[in-house]
């Protein structure tokens, strides 16, 4: 979760994004691995990236943070917003819908990297005629 934004846009300050343990990221300073302390309750962290990705959890927390031009988002701020875990049953009935989705965008993420990565290979090769279409 970003916890530092420029106050005129606040575009990604309080946004959760979930990422895959097996890829590689860069993060700096002002970004929040966000966790239960107890996992035993929650058969997802999709449940818990569901909560904290709606609009009214984001306003919230936006409405916590603190700074001039630079906002910041401080670790008890977050800690403090309410997290609903849903009764079991309800988890354990609804979790594959939960786990199919997320299997969905992460496919689609897949896809649109490998797309990005084809675009920028052919781009260059077709503007300097390397690589001509038929049309």
């Amino acid at each position: 979760m970003a916890m530092t934004d420029m106050k005129d846009n606040m575009g990604i300050l309080g946004h959760p994004a979930m990422i895959d343990k097996s890829n590689k990221y860069v993060l700096n300073q002002r970004v929040a691995r966000i966790y239960l302390v107890n996992q035993d309750n929650l058969l997802s962290n999709y449940l818990l990236y569901l909560q904290l990705s709606s609009k009214e959890a984001i306003e919230s927390l936006q409405s916590l943070a603190n700074g001039g031009v630079q906002v910041n988002l401080s670790t008890e701020a977050i800690k403090s917003v309410s997290i609903i875990v849903p009764p079991k049953k309800f988890q354990s009935e609804k979790v594959s819908i939960f786990d199919e989705y997320l299997q969905k965008m992460k496919n689609n993420r897949r896809q649109i990297q490998t797309l990005e990565n084809m675009r920028d290979t052919l781009l260059p090769r077709l503007l300097s005629g390397e690589v001509r279409v038929k049309i």
